[in-house]
C-alpha cells in the first residue's frame, strides 16, 4: 500500500495499515490465535466497471494470500466480500474456483449471498456485494444454523447522510475562465 493509501486511510479510519500482505515478512506478524478472518480483495479484477480480468489480473491473485493465511491459522469462521460480479465473472468459473477451494481444500462450509446495502444496512445507495461466509465444520458444528440477515426497511434518504451547510471552500470546484488572447 502507497504511503498516499496509508495517509488517506489513517484520516478515515484512525489507524494506518501495518504493510503488504502479499509479503511473507507481513504475514509473519499476523497473529496465531485469531478466530475470525475478515477479508476483502480488490474487486477491479472481477466489477464490471473494470476490466473483468479475474484472476489474470495481479489484484485478482491477492484471494490466494487470503487461502494461504487460513490455511495456516484455521480460523473459525472465514467472512469474504465483494463485488457482485464476483458470481458471474468468467461465467461463473472464478466463483467456483474460490468457493472450491473454501470447501475442498481447505474444508470449509460456505454460505453465500449477493445483499444490497439499500435492503440490509439501511443506507440510500445500491451496493450489491457478494458475502461468502465460511465456517471450518471442526470448530463450528452448528455452522449449518447460519443464516444471513432478512431485509429491514429502508427509511434513509440521501438527505440524511448529507453534511448540512455550506463547507470549506476547498471542497468545491472553483469556476475557471480561460481568455485567449489573439
Amino acid at each position: 500500500m502507497g504511503r498516499k493509501c496509508k495517509k488517506t486511510y489513517r484520516a478515515n479510519f484512525g489507524e494506518t495499515p501495518f504493510g503488504d500482505i502479499t509479503k511473507e515478512y507481513t504475514k509473519d506478524y499476523i497473529p496465531s490465535d485469531f478466530q475470525v478472518l475478515c477479508a476483502g480483495f480488490p474487486c477491479q479484477a472481477f466489477s464490471i466497471a473494470g476490466y473483468r480480468k479475474g484472476f489474470h489480473d495481479t489484484r485478482g491473485t491477492l484471494f490466494f494470500d487470503i487461502e494461504k493465511i487460513v490455511e495456516k491459522h484455521r480460523p473459525k469462521v472465514v467472512f469474504l466480500e465483494n463485488v457482485k460480479n464476483l458470481v458471474s465473472h468468467d461465467n461463473g468459473n472464478t466463483f467456483k474456483i474460490i468457493i472450491e477451494i473454501l470447501e475442498e481444500k481447505l474444508g470449509y462450509k460456505t454460505y453465500t449471498k449477493v445483499l444490497n446495502s439499500s435492503t440490509h444496512a439501511n443506507v440510500p445507495q445500491n451496493r450489491e456485494r457478494i458475502f461468502i461466509v465460511a465456517f471450518d465444520p471442526k470448530q463450528v458444528t452448528n455452522h449449518n444454523n447460519f443464516k444471513f440477515p432478512e431485509p429491514i426497511p429502508l427509511t434513509k434518504t440521501i438527505h440524511d447522510v448529507l453534511e448540512k451547510g455550506k463547507q470549506a471552500e476547498y471542497l468545491y470546484y472553483k469556476k475557471i475562465i480561460h481568455i485567449i488572447l489573439s
